[in-house]
Order: structure tokens, then C-alpha cells, then sequence
């Protein structure tokens, strides 16, 4: 007889030793082991996320991009080293949680926030433990991964910035002309809802559109001929008049300045709530605190005459991103740094699509900033300036109204011709970021400080532009003068020691090139006209221009390609016009004057109006507020903000290169 064969199910069966033996157990073990190496990634994840969102509520504005930071690309370190070795795997695991905290944490910031990456790495101790013990099951891998998502989806909670009472915003080179159509299409939501609560109207500018002078004024409420500022070399010390902050600061109120002209170096002010960075155009990153110095440096890590301002490059990545980071420079931000970086190393963009992208870039970078500012120190007055639509409009208008220029094709129109569009959208978009902690107590005031155009004034048949530093090195004036292009004309001013010596070198300069005319001809080569402490100088009409022709100035021959710039291609194609943009939006716009048109000299007496202020005896203006009462000022009121101790060189090369970029030199 044959030996019996146990019957299937029994413990003898061949099959069912199959499913209880060694063999099956091995299969056993890589799942497990998956599901714990999952389990640690998610838990790992969970507590980054929370650690990151209460440190910098502002930054991880980006659910995808957060995803792979804190769940895919570690998950890939933890599983890889984890199947190496087990240890490390854990080690790291729980380790990411405190490296997360400690690039995203502000020394100001509370101890309690070591609580994330500590019960973080407990959980992780407590599933490794279960996992060596054969413990650990599904549920725990499905909870941690609901803590994660939990982590991901949930948005921060942020207050609208308590004690701001007013917001100016500067959009430098902003029109009506552009706005308007955009609105229509939907493309500034954020702009219109402040007009559905505001009044609108038109803000006449300064004769000269020159935008140190006029944004001065505006801050200040003198014209220039009180005020002092006269162009991009002057310095804080210059003005004998102070400016809205200035009385503030005297009466011991709080204020916040970015990107303001005239503003270095900042003096300090109150730890918790002041803060200043001052413009683009300081000599170096002093800030107050300290420690928003990286704003500045984003703009210079990669400078040079063919790119303009970069705001980024690979150092931005690997030595500023912590610090923007930690200031609240959000992910969709860094993101786009980061693109246009790798971009710009694989040689993918021109030198007009790197101008495009610097506008973008920046104009996010800078409401990345404000936004953070105006969430932890909530001064009572902000002044923030946005340069980038003047930017944009200077070199792009050609494309977006390409009539009157010949050289521009209709591959130009369709690659550049929505630049403009883009960086007014994106300065919309800023200004949602900003509305964010605003209350609704609170006044926005949008102002700029001219409008924009087509560049006009052809002389025979091209787009002719003085050379300001050549004409003033011909002259003899090196160092004493200096001189910035504004459209087809160029304004100059002098920089010697005493007024006197300035007033005689503008008499000679205004006599001397007067008299300037070509050779072999008598009519004069110059318009030139006086404007107070300064001279406009412009090439007189004519129905001829030969390069080989020759300038007589006082006696002297000098070559027209030397001293005049002459396209038919300008790379400048838009120019200043008279008329920018105010918008006052919040609780005093219920008593705004019905006036279409402002002047910039209005826009001082009413942010005294709104804040409470005495009125300057220096003002030509009126508040833009009806029934408003100023009280009058008392001795000492609006005090100059005086020295600067030791000061750079007027005119360095570093100032040239940035007027260059800026298309205010040739």
C-alpha cells in the first residue's frame, strides 16, 4: 500500500507548508520592511511641513513643489540609504525635521517651534521599535501619510497686519492707458477690487518726469527747487526738507521703508516694528535690521552691461536662499529663480528675455518681502517703490506698439509684444500677496510718478540720444557734472563744492553749447534750456544728420558719432509722460475729492491728512480729502535727515553700469 497523502487543508498538506514555511516568510519581510520605510518618509514629511509652515507661514505657497521637497526627493534618500543601511535610514529620517527648522527659523523666532521636529522624531523612534518587534501594521503607514497630507493641504492662518494705518506703494512709470484695457480683460483682479472701494484719478507730474526728483516730491510734498534732489547723485544729506517719515519718526511713530530712493543709509529705529531698505541704487546692502541685507544682494550677485540688474544667479541659490527664505521669499518665488538660473547657464536666453525675467522675478521677490514685513512688524505707515513697470516700459513699448518703428518684425511683436501686459500683471499679483495683511481699517494708496509713451522726437529719420558722460567729458566737467538720458533728451547737473560754482557752470555749459553747431553751418546744434539747478539739453530739428560730421563746441571739432548716439533700431522706445496714476482705496476714500487730476505735490499733504500730520509751510499742495484739517507745524517739524558720516563717491562706476542697465545712460 501507498503511503496516504494528508488531506488539503490539514497541517500535513504540501500546501499549507508552503504558506507557513520559511520561504513565504522571506516574501514577508521586503514588504514589511517598504511599508516602514514609507511610514518614517511620511512622518518625516509631516513634521518638516509643520515645522516650515508656523516658522514661515508665507513661503510654502506651492502644494506640487512642497511635495517634492519634503515627501519625494527625501523619501528617495531615506528609502535608498535605509536599504543599506537600516540605521541611517531612521537616523536621517528623523534628522530632516530639525535641518528644515533650523534653514527656516529666525533667532527671534520661539523655542516651542523645536516641538515639530521632536515629535517627529519620537514617532519615528516609536515605528522603528514596532517594526523590529513585528508590530507595525498598515494603519500606523496610513496615519502618518494623513499627517503628512494633513500637513501639505492645511492653509496657514494669517491676520491681517494689526496697527498698519496706511500703505503707499510706488509703481514707478504706471498709466492709466494700460491699466484700463487690462482691467477690462480681467487681468488686475487685485487692482480693481481696490477701485471698487477707492477713488481714481490722473497725478500730473513734474515738468521734468525725472523720477528722483519727482518721487522726492512726492514724499516730501516741496518741488525740487525746495527739496534739492536734482538727480541719481545726490544723497540722503542733500535734502534740507524732511519727508513724511521723518516726522514720524520725531513724534515716535513707526514706519516702514523698501526700494525708496534717497533712503541710505538707514538710521536705526524701533527693533520691533521699523524697518528700511533702501533702493537699488545704494552702494552697498546696509539695510535696518541688519539682516534683510539679502534683499539688496539678490539684485547684485550677477551684474554686467549686458544683462542689467539680476536679481538671481547660482550663488542667490546656494548663499542668499536661506536668508530669503527665512524672510519669507516664497517657493513659487525660488522656484522661478531657480528655472531661470539653469536656464541662463544653458544659454536658452537672450539679452531681452533676461530683461524680461529680472522684471518678473524681482517685482515677486520684492512683494515676497513687503508681504513678510508688513505680517511681523506692522508699522504704522509703509512706503514701498516698485520699479519694475518703468523698467519694462522704457525698453519694451516698441513692441507692443510697433508703429513709427521700422526695424521691428512681427516675430518681435508676437515674442515680446505682451511684455509690458506681463510685468503689470505681475505687479497685480504682488499687490495680492500685500492686500493679505492689510486690515480693513487700513488706507492703500497706489500712486507713480509719470506715465508712459512711444519715444518721439526723430531726428532725420532716427532716434538720436546725446551721449551724457562724452558730452560732459568734452566739455571739461568730468567729476563736476553728471548727466541722465530721459527719452531723446538729456538732463545734466552740477556737482561742485559751493553753489556758486555750480551756478557758473551751468551759466557756461547753457552759453557754450548754445553756440555749438556743426561744422560748416551757423544754426545751433543744441535746444538747450534752463531748469532751475539743472539743464535740458536736446538736438535741435533738422532734415539732415551725417555721422561724419563734426560739432563745433567752444571752438573745438568733435566727431557727431562720439558725442551722439543714432538708431533706427532704438533699444530705448519709451518715454516719460506727464501723466501717472493715483489711487486712494480703504475708510478715507468715502471723503476723497471728486478731482480727476492730482498733482504729485498733492500726495504728501494727504498721507499728513490721513495720519494725523502737521502741514509743512513748504507745501504748494492740498490733501486730496475733503474737509481734511491739517494742524500747522511747529519749529522742528519735518526735520532734514542730515548727514551720513562717511559717503561714497557721487558717481562710482558700479552707479553707471546700473543707469546703463536702466536705459538713463548711453
Amino acid at each position: 500500500m501507498g503511503e496516504e497523502t494528508p488531506a488539503p487543508g490539514s497541517p500535513g498538506h504540501p500546501k499549507a507548508e508552503g504558506r507557513r514555511g520559511p520561504d513565504a516568510s522571506a516574501r514577508s519581510r521586503p514588504s514589511g520592511r517598504a511599508l516602514f520605510r514609507l511610514t518614517i518618509i511620511a512622518l518625516s514629511g509631516a513634521g518638516s511641513i509643520a515645522a516650515v509652515r508656523t516658522a514661515t507661514p508665507l513661503t510654502l505657497d506651492e502644494r506640487f513643489t512642497s511635495l517634492v521637497l519634503f515627501l519625494i526627493l527625501p523619501g528617495l534618500l531615506i528609502f535608498i540609504l535605509g536599504k543599506v543601511l537600516r540605521p541611517l535610514g531612521i537616523v536621517i529620517a528623523a534628522a530632516l525635521p530639525f535641518v528644515w527648522l533650523a534653514v527656516s527659523k529666525d533667532p527671534a523666532d520661539s523655542p516651542l517651534l523645536w516641538l515639530f521636529p521632536v515629535v517627529a522624531a519620537v514617532l519615528i523612534v516609536a515605528a522603528s521599535g514596532l517594526s523590529t518587534a513585528g508590530g507595525l501594521q498598515r494603519a500606523p503607514a496610513v496615519a502618518a501619510f494623513l499627517a503628512f497630507a494633513l500637513a501639505l493641504l492645511l492653509p496657514s492662518h494669517n491676520r491681517p497686519a494689526e496697527g498698519l494705518r496706511l500703505l503707499l506703494i510706488g509703481w514707478d512709470g504706471a498709466t492709466w492707458s494700460i491699466i484700463d484695457p487690462m482691467i477690462d480683460e480681467g487681468r488686475m483682479p487685485n487692482l480693481e477690487r481696490l477701485l471698487d472701494n477707492g477713488h481714481r484719478a490722473e497725478l500730473r507730474s513734474l515738468p521734468s518726469l525725472f523720477s528722483p526728483q519727482v518721487w522726492t516730491t512726492v514724499c516730501t510734498g516741496c518741488l525740487p527747487e525746495v527739496h534739492g534732489i536734482m538727480g541719481w547723485t545726490n544723497r540722503k544729506s542733500d535734502l534740507p526738507v524732511g519727508r513724511i517719515w521723518d516726522q514720524l519718526k520725531l513724534e515716535g511713530r513707526s514706519f516702514g521703508l523698501c526700494d525708496w530712493y534717497f533712503t541710505w543709509p538707514p538710521d536705526p529705529g524701533d527693533e520691533k516694528r521699523d524697518f528700511i531698505i533702501p533702493s537699488h541704487l545704494a552702494p552697498d546692502h546696509l539695510t535696518f535690521p541688519e539682516d534683510y541685507s539679502f534683499f539688496r544682494a539678490l539684485e547684485t550677485l550677477e551684474r554686467s552691461r549686458r544683462d542689467g540688474n539680476v536679481p538671481y544667479s547660482v550663488r542667490f541659490l546656494a548663499g542668499t536662499c536661506i536668508s530669503a527664505w527665512r524672510h519669507g521669499v516664497r517657493v513659487s518665488t525660488l522656484r522661478r529663480a531657480s528655472a531661470e538660473v539653469f536656464r541662463r547657464k544653458l544659454g536658452k536666453r537672450n539679452n531681452l528675455e533676461r530683461r524680461w525675467k529680472n522684471h518678473l522675478i524681482a517685482t515677486s521677490i520684492e512683494s515676497d518681502l513687503l508681504a513678510e514685513l508688513l505680517r511681523t512688524r506692522a508699522p504704522e505707515f509703509t512706503a514701498a517703490l516698485f520699479t519694475q513697470i518703468d523698467g519694462a516700459g522704457h525698453v519694451f513699448w516698441k513692441y507692443m506698439e510697433p508703429e513709427g518703428f521700422d526695424k521691428v518684425t512681427p516675430e518681435d511683436i508676437e515674442r515680446y509684444g505682451g511684455v509690458i501686459h506681463d510685468v503689470y500683471a505681475e505687479a497685480d499679483r504682488g499687490l495680492r500677496k500685500i492686500l493679505e495683511f492689510v486690515p480693513p481699517e487700513a488706507d492703500v494708496m497706489i500712486v507713480s510718478d509719470h506715465g508712459f509713451e512711444a519715444l518721439g522726437n526723430r531726428i532725420a529719420g532716427k532716434w538720436c540720444r546725446v551721449r551724457a558722460l562724452k558730452l560732459i567729458r568734452a566739455l571739461g566737467f568730468k567729476g563736476k557734472m553728471f548727466g541722465t538720458n530721459l527719452g531723446a533728451e538729456l538732463y545734466a547737473w552740477a556737482m561742485a563744492e559751493t553753489k556758486e560754482e555750480n551756478e557758473a557752470i551751468l551759466a557756461a555749459v547753457e552759453l557754450v553749447l548754445s553756440e555749438a553747431h556743426l561744422e560748416g553751418e551757423e544754426s545751433p546744434f543744441f535746444n538747450v534750456s534752463r531748469m532751475d539747478e539743472s539743464i535740458r539739453i536736446g538736438i535741435a530739428p533738422r532734415e539732415t544728420l551725417s555721422g561724419e560730421s563734426s560739432v563745433i563746441i567752444d571752438g573745438t571739432s568733435l566727431g557727431l558719432r562720439r558725442l551722439i548716439k543714432a538708431s533706427a533700431d532704438p533699444a530705448i522706445s519709451g518715454a516719460h509722460a506727464p501723466d501717472g496714476i493715483y489711487l486712494l482705496s480703504g475708510p478715507s476714500a468715502s471723503r476723497a475729492v471728486g478731482a480727476d487730476s492730482l498733482h504729485v505735490v498733492d500726495v504728501a499733504p494727504t498721507v499728513a491728512a490721513i495720519l494725523g500730520l502737521p502741514a509743512s509751510p513748504l507745501w504748494t499742495g492740498r490733501p486730496a480729502i475733503a474737509g481734511a484739517y491739517l494742524p500747522p507745524a511747529s519749529p522742528g517739524d519735518y526735520p532734514p535727515p542730515g548727514g551720513t558720516g562717511e559717503e561714497p563717491e557721487r558717481i562710482s562706476q558700479e552707479l553707471i553700469e546700473r543707469l546703463r542697465a536702466l536705459g538713463y545712460l548711453d
